[in-house]
């Protein structure tokens, strides 16, 4: 199983790689801990490191169709253990007024002790550099 820093890259990496390409939402995608280019994807992000994906065909991990949830970019940071992660990318929204950010950090603080959460949502191209 993972250890704390893994654990936060294994869930972290859930928000962004389980997502299909294609369609009109492009957003920047990255992880802190995970990508080659890491510091790129902290603030301020270095938008002319950091890759972009296109969001709007993405296949929800929850299998939710279209027609309840769209896709939104987001910038996460959160620590835990003394360390930070941020990361960039697509998300779902649900159609509903979902408060997606308030979803994600429950499933985060469910699976370890987090310290700071912070988590904003866009839905505009590449809005996601806050």
């Amino acid at each position: 199983m993972c250890t704390v820093l893994p654990k936060l890259i294994c869930l972290g990496a859930v928000f962004i790689f389980l997502f299909v390409q294609s369609g009109a939402l492009d957003c920047y995608i990255c992880v802190s801990s995970l990508d080659a280019n890491g510091d790129a994807c902290i603030d301020p992000i270095d938008t002319s490191v950091v890759t972009t994906v296109n969001c709007e065909s993405i296949i929800d991990p929850n299998g939710a169709p279209r027609s309840i949830v769209v896709p939104i970019c987001a910038k996460l940071a959160f620590t835990s253990a003394n360390v930070t992660i941020t990361e960039r990318g697509c998300m779902f929204k649900n159609k509903v007024n979902e408060d997606t950010c308030s979803i994600l950090e429950s499933e985060l603080t469910n699976h370890q002790q987090i310290d700071a959460f912070e988590c904003k949502t866009c839905s505009n191209d590449l809005c996601n550099t806050f």
